[in-house]
């Protein structure tokens, strides 16, 4: 972790270390066990804010070690496995014993453990936490290797179903550390659920199903580390032996986890622009309320293919098309509901969805090929009460080409 991330989350432990009273200093507190208190930065009424969260798992505080995440600092893999060494907690205890940080990465490895335990709350109150194997791992300054300038990755996080890890490669902007981002975690951690409820079953059904999953120029990707062997993926090379019918439902299925775990952050967090709160870049490309006027057809997919070298950016061409539908569908359908109510309901959508993509994708025949457009109406026919109004959004966005002559709004697809 560079030090703009250091100064901005320094800045929020030393505010919160002089708003609270009289604060002893812990360093070797291997001890400390069961439920903690801790305050670090929690998303709030749009805004992050220092809070005061209760952990209920801790085993070890100074190292971190308890049933909702396991922590590998500076990752390298041996004999095939991910190692690292682990962390070392600094804090400060206030008057009314709560854990107060007092050292960046202190701050954002607590920050870290803390949501993936309500992330864990969350998969259990959605009968989907055996679908993950508790507690989590996440690698912290994975030095991976940028093959395009030759440099060190640096503002990445990804999942990783090759070792089932979350790997956090340096923060180097002025924005908000991608290991405080409860929206960037929650995104992650909805890759796992898709790696393991869809990709895992459906094994070679699945396209490119060992590669890593993560944001933006991830797909870049070759190693990282001491030579970890993530395959090389499909998607960013023009590799003109690859079938294209393969290279296709790569992108588009890429396309389609990213906008599901993108709608899994907003889920998680209510902020529609998360992604944008730790990459200025993608501010407007990521923002779930921008309007969805179309979906992409298979035949502009297709044309990607052919004519584009670099097809590394496609699937975050079509995972804001995937969003941005089902969150508009979802807050029109219920409109009478609060914003917790309508996340709550698509939280549970999502997770009916999951199984009805896995048995669409295979039980395609070798002559067949899904679109944008089979995905969307599949996913909206899950919705069993879907009204006239439901169907007017959802037909408009849906293009001729695509549509197939037995098309019915809300009908089974």
């Amino acid at each position: 972790m560079r030090s703009v991330s250091k100064l901005f989350c320094l800045g929020l432990a030393l505010a919160a270390v002089f708003t609270t009273s009289a604060c002893s200093y812990h360093q070797k507190e291997d001890s400390v066990s069961g439920d903690v208190q801790v305050q670090v930065p929690t998303y709030s009424q749009g805004q992050y804010q220092m809070s005061v969260m209760s952990l209920t798992s801790i085993v070890d505080l100074t190292h971190l070690k308890g049933a909702a995440a396991h922590f590998l600092i500076d990752p390298h893999v041996f004999k095939n496995q991910l190692r690292g060494r682990q962390p070392e907690i600094h804090y400060m205890r206030n008057s009314h014993g709560v854990i107060v940080p007092t050292d960046a990465d202190s701050l954002q490895l607590l920050t870290v453990y803390s949501q993936f335990e309500k992330l864990h709350q969350l998969d259990q109150s959605l009968n989907v936490a055996s679908a993950n194997k508790w507690p989590v791992t996440v690698a912290v300054n994975a030095l991976t290797k940028d093959t395009v300038t030759g440099g060190v990755q640096e503002d990445n996080a990804f999942y990783t179903g090759q070792f089932d890890a979350y790997l956090f490669a340096p923060y180097t902007q002025n924005q908000l550390p991608l290991m405080v981002n409860a929206g960037v975690l929650a995104h992650e951690h909805f890759h796992s659920l898709y790696q393991h409820l869809v990709i895992d079953p459906l094994g070679d059904k699945y396209p490119d199903a060992s590669k890593p999953t993560g944001h933006d120029d991830v797909a870049r990707l070759k190693k990282f580390g001491l030579a970890v062997g993530i395959d090389e993926d499909l998607t960013s090379d023009d590799n003109p032996s690859a079938d294209s019918r393969v290279k296709y439902h790569s992108l588009l299925l890429r396309g389609v986890n990213e906008g599901l775990a993108d709608v899994w952050g907003w889920i998680f967090t209510g902020d529609v622009s998360f992604v944008g709160r730790s990459l200025k870049s993608q501010e407007y490309n990521r923002n779930l309320d921008i309007p969805v006027n179309w979906l992409d057809t298979k035949a502009q997919l297709m044309m990607d293919i052919s004519t584009k070298s670099d097809l590394s950016g496609v699937p975050y061409e079509i995972g804001p098309q995937v969003a941005r539908t089902m969150k508009t569908l979802m807050q029109k359908h219920y409109s009478t509901l609060s914003d917790v109510e309508v996340r709550r309901k698509m939280a549970e959508l999502v997770v009916k969805i999951l199984p009805v993509l896995r048995d669409k994708i295979g039980s395609l025949k070798s002559d067949e090929s899904l679109s944008l457009t089979d995905i969307i109406t599949t996913m909206t026919s899950q919705i069993s009460d879907l009204t006239s109004a439901d169907c007017q959004f959802i037909d408009q966005l849906i293009p001729s080409s695509d549509r197939s002559a037995s098309y019915k709004c809300g009908a089974a697809q």
